[in-house]
């Protein structure tokens, strides 16, 4: 099957009838974090990662600034791919988020995942700060330093242009994050939440707070690392990726 939107890229062999794992990035990302998951994954599972306009091959595009509009598109362009109703959505940080809200707009049109799986993220009110918008570059800087968004040694940073495209990026991804409002719709399908141990932002009591956003279960993981713990624990989250989704169907027949 030839996928034909921008919305995904990286993808692998995909089939008509097959299982799918849609992939939302983190902020500052795009769908390259999630390319060598189909490896890891095996067959079983496809992989469709994510890609957001203003990144990678689509840099030349302006970023999108509201989770919902976000979630809404990734919705539509990716809902023709999944006709067969086998699949499951996945999103890291900023991507759990949107993944949160991409299930809702499939719940309405009648596509239910099986589990949506949202990892170093939950959802908080962030009325009371100031926005990144607000920031000037050394500012922001350090709140996405703290956030552990970005390595003030990273290479990207020693060349002036791929910073500024980089530093646009993530200005775009946390105004989707702080702009984010629940609007009190819950979702049907179970939630699966993880996150590192060491993680400074997120931790699984925080992320409890999910139970209040599902109609269904929420079940919690929790792995050696910090906020970016899926890295170094690839093999074991697709693991549980698979029995998750395989116990949640079994408990539908």
């Amino acid at each position: 099957m030839k996928i034909n939107t921008a919305f995904v890229n990286y993808e692998k062999n995909i089939t008509h009838n097959g299982y799918k794992l849609i992939c939302i990035p983190y902020a500052g990302s795009g769908a390259s974090v999630y390319a060598g998951w189909q490896k890891v994954m095996g067959s079983d599972i496809e992989i469709l990662p994510v890609q957001l306009p203003g990144r990678e091959n689509r840099m030349t595009e302006e970023c999108l600034l509201s989770c919902k509009e976000a979630a809404k598109k990734i919705a539509y362009e990716i809902g023709p791919y999944l006709q067969n109703g086998n699949f499951s959505v996945f999103g890291h940080s900023m991507g759990g988020i949107i993944a949160f809200e991409t299930v809702k707009y499939l719940e309405k049109t009648g596509k239910n995942p099986d589990v949506c799986f949202v990892s170093s993220t939950s959802i908080e009110d962030m009325s009371g700060i100031v926005r990144s918008s607000q920031l000037n570059d050394e500012q922001f800087f350090e709140r996405v330093s703290k956030y552990g968004a970005i390595d003030k040694n990273s290479e990207i940073l020693k060349f002036p242009e791929f910073k500024s495209i980089f530093m646009k990026i993530l200005r775009a991804d946390f105004n989707i994050i702080e702009t984010y409002k629940y609007d009190g719709i819950k979702i049907n399908c179970p939630v699966c939440a993880s996150c590192g141990d060491s993680d400074p932002m997120e931790t699984i009591g925080r992320m409890e707070s999910w139970r209040n956003y599902v109609n269904s279960e929420v079940t919690f993981n929790k792995y050696s690392g910090d906020h970016f713990y899926i890295a170094q624990n690839l093999s074991k989250i697709c693991t549980m990726i698979k029995k998750m989704i395989y116990d949640t169907k079994k408990k539908s027949e």
